[in-house]
């Protein structure tokens, strides 16, 4: 089935985006985290110092800054996918357009 170029670049262009929002998402949680960790290792120092006064709840979001990460990669996944799509794309319309027909 031949594929429409136009078509496959807006994929391409949606799917960037949407890498783009992912990496920024995990950076942002990445940075959430880095500071969960500095705080943690703050509760941790305390708890040496007075084992009867530390609360851990939340100390941790290693597990979201993961989640983004896998997320991120999952629209990098897409962009592999464009990226092949649009090179077909491409050929198909060279064949088109030179009138080759040959198939590699």
């Amino acid at each position: 089935m031949p594929l429409n170029l136009a078509r496959e670049i807006e994929k391409l262009r949606v799917r960037l985006e949407e890498y783009v929002e992912a990496s920024q998402s995990l950076t942002n949680k990445l940075k959430t985290c880095m500071e969960r960790l500095r705080e943690l290792n703050t509760i941790l120092e305390e708890l040496e110092r007075n084992p009867d006064n530390v609360k851990l709840r939340d100390a941790l979001r290693l597990r979201d800054a993961l989640s983004a990460h896998g997320e991120m990669h999952h629209e990098e996944s897409h962009i592999l996918e464009s990226y092949a799509a649009l090179l077909t794309a491409v050929e198909e319309k060279i064949r088109k357009a030179t009138g080759t027909l040959e198939q590699r």
